[in-house]
């Protein structure tokens, strides 16, 4: 079995931008090859079913594994764009935002905070160089909270289960085992090293990333590349996914 599994933004997409028809058409292709793709992402459940979901066609939609909110929230959609969900942490998230509000504005500092369903994301437009700072204060304001920087700019705020590497273990645990897993973005570790999440999830299979952050590992077969943005992204695609047309097709996983 192969496995996409890719963050969204500044990977598939431009920041904040749909999935373009052109690019949709790929993620189709993959399906109809038999590959299971997955997407993850700092976005609401809204957000990913708008830019993401809506764009591939209908007949797609539920062979795919979706997780918004930063992993915080697991779904599919049916080809009607209803979301059927596969676990949401954002109930539990609920009784910690008005403490999280509260470090917030204790922090003295003019933020841009962003409210999502299972996470709270804070930026420091002009004050990138006070991240470590923040986060720190934060952690420390927040003991039973995530708290860690995010994208250029920004600090997440979450449930300690609520992270990428919650969505990478769900997405395993579904497949139950893959030959093959190519993974386009950072950070799927999200505090752990991201080497050894995947030694654990998708042990024997051939890992190729797309992203900065994932070292060699020893013994671990780790193909790694360095993508800028969705241009490079997809490239990398199209090298590590070219062979698989006319494979037997796979069923996503319930």
């Amino acid at each position: 079995m192969n496995l996409l599994l890719s963050d969204l933004d500044r990977t598939l997409t431009g920041l904040h931008e749909p999935l373009p028809p052109d690019r949709a058409a790929f993620i189709e292709s993959l399906i109809d090859a038999g590959v299971v793709v997955a997407v993850v992402t700092g976005s609401s459940v809204r957000d990913l079913t708008t830019r993401f979901g809506a764009v591939i066609a209908p007949r797609h939609r539920g062979r795919m594994l979706l997780y918004a909110n930063g992993g915080g929230s697991g779904f599919r959609l049916d080809a009607d764009l209803h979301a059927h969900y596969l676990y949401d942490h954002s109930a539990e998230f609920a009784p910690h935002r008005p403490t999280v509000h509260a470090a917030v504005r204790s922090l003295g500092t003019a933020v841009t905070v962003e409210d999502r369903e299972s996470q709270v994301t804070v930026a420091l437009p002009g004050l990138e160089h006070r991240r470590p700072a923040v986060v720190g204060a934060l952690s420390n304001a927040l003991p039973e909270l995530l708290v860690r920087a995010a994208g250029r700019k920004s600090i997440d705020i979450t449930l300690p289960k609520s992270t990428k590497a919650t969505a990478a273990r769900d997405v395993a645990a579904r497949l139950g085992g893959t030959s093959r897993v190519v993974i386009a973005g950072d950070a799927f570790g999200d505090g752990e090293a991201d080497t050894d999440l995947l030694q654990r999830e998708f042990r024997g299979a051939t890992v190729f990333c797309a992203g900065t952050t994932y070292p060699s590992a020893e013994g671990f077969p780790v193909v790694r590349a360095d993508t800028p943005g969705p241009d490079a992204t997809f490239r990398f695609l199209r090298k590590h996914f070219h062979t698989l047309q006319g494979e037997e097709h796979t069923t996503c996983p319930s």
